[in-house]
């Protein structure tokens, strides 16, 4: 911070003004409801918690901890959060307020400039008319020198007396020495930031006194005077009053807390957000926030309109989100005036002393000035202003101003990007190239797009904030995330779009996949075959003739994860190939090998032992197969071959599937054509004589219960 105020009048005689600190007493019911490690703090007697209004003194101090009430969950947050939350606690050490008072009264009691340039070297001067006397003996030869060689008039001070000696470059050149050694030997020196808020902009070294890097004690800085105009020279870019060099060459007291006035009077600003170089995103967080406008609603205007003329984005839910009661449905009426967002804003905020307002300027993307009227208080106590300065992507600079003061800082400001990767494999873990999707994005808008030749995308833009995906030629059950994460909005459509008549060999699911789905609980569940779930309790069993609604793909958007790579997965379901063996010789086929040939997919095993041979079918369109069994694992010779057909089998309570089953149990039936013959009723009787049932040569519900028994289903 840069001073610039004129001290050709001597100062005032300080008072020891320095600010009191209040404690703030903890109720039992809210101290009983803390967390432990804040209970501990507060009770501990080496502690103390403040109140709202010291708490803003202590703000910078690093030993003071902030807690804020969030949803019934006390969390350290930052002073900012403290002072916008409606419930919390400053805790500060004891100590740390004892050591803040003794270095604030100290430094009201040393204030002479030249007691400070000369660390006990140079004498205070005062003006008696003419004449220039000392308060105390001298004690150095500079002093001498002053009083012996300078002609004072009676305006001037003890600093004119120094600036018109006639060796002014030798005192300059004693004084930056004796002062830089008083001043920064001890590594208390204090630093006074650039215009540009940095370090010299002209040069990339760093004094050995330096403190850190970017400030520069100012008893080193000082290259020259300027006579005429009774100013101290800083570098290149930055000039200072003699009270700048009084402010700046006095000791750095390690006060732990704002020091804002070093005297009584003197103005002081300062900047708190945004500190120096940050980086802010435009997002809903923090300090940063929407800014919205009024729009009075005209006879041709719709949300979509109104929201892309303020915002730049045609999303119609920026008009819908911020006005209560108006919808798609229910559009606000002609003349309503509607809250609409308008671009973002940053909220800017500091404190000033001794001064009734400040000024604000930025430079940017956006560019403007604002002067802000401060409330009128005591001398020496602060005041803390805030500002909503409206942003867009790119780089800043703010200064604040007052009184011939003034801070400044740099910050950057960038757009939110929300990116997602996007993956798909099928069953088998391999990518689905191409796959057709949907990307929702928060206002409800669709963007269609493909999957590369991996199966992948990257979706990325500002506009993408909590993006879902569909994808669009599966249905809500057939896909899912792969990673068992994100949930997930699914739209069932009620409608069908055809209907189905089963043929012989059908099954439920070949149906479905025949129409793009990969499960058959997708058509088999769909409430428009209701009437074919009564008729058909068994989803694996189907008559030809029997008549199903095919219905459109449900819906499902599911969430998808910022920066990462979010893989799905089809999941499809599989036909079981199901056939028991026995040998009608009597002979054990149990460890056989078995090969099935179906289609294009060839399953080589051996029989279990009940007789079963069974897997999964991947080629849902071979309706017929060969089976192949083989004596031993190592044969090449196969002892029994045969073709069965797949599907084929009726349900239980047709005749012709009785006659399957009882053709495939060895109680010959003849054809299976549905047809009550001489062979069909001589296979039926033949099965009741075999398991001691009525024997009458009808596949009445006893006989029909004890077959699909014996069968298994």
């Amino acid at each position: 911070m840069v001073y610039s105020t004129d001290l050709s009048v001597a100062p005032a005689p300080i008072e020891n003004t320095h600010s009191a600190i209040e404690t703030y007493r903890v109720p039992p019911s809210l101290l009983g409801a803390l967390p432990p490690q804040l209970k501990a703090s507060v009770r501990d007697a080496n502690n103390i918690v403040v109140s709202r209004s010291s708490a803003a003194l202590l703000r910078d101090h690093p030993q003071c901890t902030f807690w804020v009430n969030d949803r019934k969950t006390w969390n350290k947050r930052r002073y900012q959060d403290y002072m916008r939350a409606e419930q919390g606690l400053a805790v500060v050490p004891k100590a740390a307020i004892e050591q803040r008072n003794s270095a604030e009264q100290h430094a009201h009691d040393v204030h002479n400039p030249l007691t400070w340039l000369t660390a006990g070297a140079l004498t205070p001067l005062t003006n008696q008319g003419n004449n220039t006397t000392n308060i105390t003996q001298p004690q150095s030869t500079i002093t001498d020198l002053i009083k012996r060689d300078s002609k004072v008039n009676a305006k001037s001070g003890p600093l004119d007396a120094y600036h018109q000696h006639e060796n002014t470059q030798q005192v300059i050149q004693q004084r930056s020495s004796i002062a830089g050694e008083s001043l920064t030997g001890q590594g208390n020196a204090k630093h006074l930031r650039t215009s540009h808020g940095g370090a010299n902009p002209q040069s990339n070294t760093t004094s050995k006194n330096t403190k850190q890097t970017g400030y520069t004690p100012i008893a080193l800085q000082h290259q020259q005077l300027d006579m005429a105009n009774n100013t101290v020279l800083v570098n290149e870019r930055t000039q200072t009053t003699k009270q700048g060099l009084y402010e700046a060459s006095k000791k750095q007291v390690k006060a732990n807390g704002p020091q804002h006035a070093v005297r009584p009077g003197v103005p002081t600003v300062k900047i708190y957000t945004p500190e120096l170089n940050s980086q802010w995103l435009l997002e809903r967080k923090g300090p940063i926030n929407r800014a919205f406008v009024t729009h009075i609603v005209n006879a041709n205007d719709t949300a979509l309109r109104i929201a892309e003329q303020y915002s730049g984005m045609a999303d119609p839910n920026l008009v819908y989100n911020y006005n209560l009661g108006v919808t798609e449905q229910k559009p606000a009426p002609v003349g309503t005036p509607l809250r609409v967002p308008s671009g973002w804003e940053l909220e800017v905020e500091g404190s000033a002393c001794n001064t009734q307002s400040v000024l604000l300027q930025w430079q940017g993307p956006t560019s403007g000035e604002a002067e802000l009227e401060l409330e009128k208080r005591p001398i020496d106590s602060l005041d803390f202003w805030h500002y909503k300065l409206p942003i867009e992507p790119g780089d800043y600079q703010l200064t604040v101003s007052s009184s011939g003061v003034y801070d400044e800082t740099h910050f950057t400001v960038k757009a939110r990007v929300y990116t997602y990767h996007i993956s798909l494999l099928d069953e088998q873990q391999q990518p689905l190239k191409h796959a057709k999707y949907q990307a929702r994005l928060k206002s409800g808008h669709i963007i269609d797009g493909e999957l590369d030749e991996a199966g992948q995308v990257t979706l990325s833009s500002p506009l993408y904030e909590s993006l879902k995906v569909n994808f669009t030629e599966l249905d809500a059950q057939d896909w899912g995330n792969a990673q068992g994460l994100g949930n997930t909005l699914t739209k069932v459509n009620t409608a069908f779009t055809q209907q189905y008549t089963v043929a012989q060999g059908d099954t439920l699911l070949r149906i479905a996949k025949l129409h793009g789905f990969y499960h058959a609980e997708c058509i088999y569940q769909h409430p428009s075959n209701h009437a074919f779930r009564t008729l058909r309790p068994d989803p694996n069993l189907l008559y030809p003739g029997d008549t199903l609604n095919i219905p459109a793909k449900a819906v499902k958007f599911s969430n998808l994860r910022e920066n990462q790579n979010n893989i799905f997965a089809r999941q499809a379901e599989h036909d079981m190939f199901r056939l028991r063996v026995e040998a009608a010789n009597g002979d054990n086929m149990v460890g056989k090998k078995v090969v099935v040939t179906l289609g294009e997919q060839t399953f080589e095993g051996v029989v279990a032992s009940n007789g079963l041979i069974e897997f999964a079918i991947q080629d849902h369109t071979a309706l017929t197969g060969q089976v192949e069994i083989y004596p031993s694992l190592e044969s090449d010779t196969p002892i029994h071959t045969f073709t069965v057909q797949v599907a084929h089998l009726d349900p239980i309570t047709s005749l012709s599937g009785v006659q399957g089953r009882c053709n495939a149990l060895g109680f010959e039936c003849g054809k299976v054509d549905g047809l009550n013959g001489p062979k069909t009723r001589a296979g039926v009787r033949q099965f009741q004589q075999v398991h001691k049932l009525t024997v009458d040569a009808i596949a009445g519900p006893n006989t029909q219960a004890k077959l699909q028994q014996v069968y298994g289903s």
